[in-house]
């Protein structure tokens, strides 16, 4: 039950930070990166070569490996990009609709 509240604190917490891509300002773009890097989302949002390093050119993407979920089985983390059709969609979005 753990790992679950952890998956959707973490998710919550990326979700939060996509907004790094709507930013218009270099004060949004910079709150966003830090955002991004301090609750480590690409550590499982992203697909990791046979090295074991995260492949940037797919950063964010989805970590294409199953984490435990406790009772609910396995959890993919899915892309969480602001792509339209594979992401998360925010990019059909703006700042003030999210607010």
């Amino acid at each position: 039950m753990i790992a679950v509240r952890l998956a959707i604190i973490a998710l919550a917490l990326c979700v939060s930070s996509s907004q790094a891509a709507l930013a218009t300002t270099p004060d949004d773009l910079q709150k966003g990166a830090y955002l991004v890097k301090i609750t480590g989302c690409a550590g499982c949002h992203s697909p990791r070569g046979k090295d074991g390093e995260i492949v940037e050119t797919l950063r964010l993407t989805g970590g294409g490996r199953a984490l435990p979920a406790g009772d609910l089985g396995r959890f993919y983390p899915p892309n969480i990009t602001t792509d339209i059709e594979t992401g998360l969609a925010l990019g059909a979005l703006t700042i003030s609709s999210r607010r």
